[in-house]
């Protein structure tokens, strides 16, 4: 619904398996419109893009969504072929030609691996993708976001948890002899995630915490709930 979307999700409470609902029925509106989607599927590492890739490949075959026109494909190694009968699996190519072939599209890639498949060195970022999707954005600093979101066409999805482990800052940022702040001005904190940047500023509507873990009992999820999520963060029955 709307053009930047930001989900929490506490742990166990499905951040992916909603992702991968969330991108499936994107895809199948848009092949219902006969409209074209190219979707960007990025985090920050290629540990989480897979596991998320995974996961929508595990929703279509588990609910034989056979009407779902999007390929899965993980860019960055040789193509690796694939069974004939096997639409639903991810597969994984370093050709761009192929890519851009695609009509419906679930590209899973990193923002260095967007950089190298529009061989963006001579300042190119062309808006390609229709949606951009970030799992596991509370790790992600705004640089890193940043690169991935410039080949959006303005449609952000953004899914994880500043209460979890935030990004991972190694060195020191003392300003030096940089420019003195202005009045007023409040110095950027490097080491926030692009989800804690975009969270605060950001509409309530257009955010929503999931609420359900499906992780821990009655016992365990109540002092995470208590402590960090205000006491919302209830257990599965």
């Amino acid at each position: 619904t709307y053009q930047l979307s930001l989900i929490d999700g506490p742990p166990g409470t499905g951040k992916t398996h909603l992702l991968g609902w969330m991108l499936i029925a994107l895809v199948l509106h848009a092949h219902e419109s006969g409209k074209p989607l190219r979707i960007a599927l990025s985090a920050l590492t290629h540990q989480a893009i897979d596991n998320a890739l995974e996961k929508i490949s595990r929703l279509l075959k588990q609910f034989n969504l056979k009407g779902c026109p999007a390929r899965l494909i993980k860019w960055g190694r040789p193509n690796e072929p694939t069974k004939e009968d096997d639409h639903f699996s991810v597969e994984t190519s370093n050709d761009p030609e192929e890519i851009f072939s695609r009509r419906y599209l679930i590209l899973g890639a990193t923002g260095y691996g967007l950089y190298s498949l529009f061989d963006s060195r001579n300042g190119h970022f062309p808006p390609y993708f229709d949606w951009v999707a970030l799992d596991e954005a509370s790790q992600i600093l705004v640089p890193q976001a940043a690169l991935t979101m410039a080949y959006g066409k303005g449609n952000y999805l953004l899914l994880g948890d500043v209460k979890q482990l935030p990004p991972i800052v190694l060195g020191h940022n003392e300003r030096g002899n940089a420019e003195p702040l202005s009045p007023g001005q409040k110095p950027l904190k490097v080491q926030k995630s692009i989800l804690e940047h975009l969270s605060r500023p950001s509409n309530a509507e257009n955010r929503v915490r999931l609420n359900v873990t499906y992780r821990m009992n009655r016992e365990l999820c109540r002092f995470p709930s208590l402590t960090w999520y205000d006491g919302a963060l209830h257990p599965a029955p």
